[in-house]
């Protein structure tokens, strides 16, 4: 048990010690500040999308991704909030999305993978998985 917690303690600073050097993982978040040191803590905008969003958006060049409970993606101006496109899959999105080379990836929970188009949000393909597995979490 002594082992345990010592290892844990010395988790624990090494991680102190790669923040305060700037050496931080990429597994660890940081609060970058601006130049100017302002703190920006009034909200730019909101969006409706009529069913709650369970996952963590994915923010990319001018866009915000993201899926909600009715089976809707979408994809919003980071600027104003507006909808640049919306695609309906049919089921729940739960999942968070991954974009490469112009195209945006995610399933939903019916367990079917998506391919959008990260521009126009036009499906390039879809994927059902062979059957529904069950998750007791049924979030990402």
């Amino acid at each position: 048990m002594r082992i345990i917690v010592c290892f844990l303690l010395l988790s624990c600073r090494l991680v102190v010690y790669a923040q305060q050097n700037g050496t931080v993982s990429p597994l660890f978040r940081r609060v970058v500040s601006t130049p100017d040191n302002k703190v920006y803590d009034t909200k730019a905008w909101s969006a409706f999308t009529g069913s709650p969003v369970r996952a963590t958006p994915l923010v990319k060049d001018r866009c915000v991704y993201f899926g909600n409970a009715g089976g809707d993606f979408f994809a919003l101006d980071k600027k104003t909030g507006d909808i640049k496109w919306k695609y309906h899959t049919g089921a729940a999105i739960h999942s968070s999305a991954i974009a490469e080379n112009g195209k945006l990836y995610f399933s939903d929970n019916r367990q079917a993978v998506y391919a959008l188009n990260e521009t126009t949000g036009k499906l390039l393909w879809k994927f059902a998985m062979d059957k529904k597995m069950d998750y007791p979490w049924r979030y990402d």
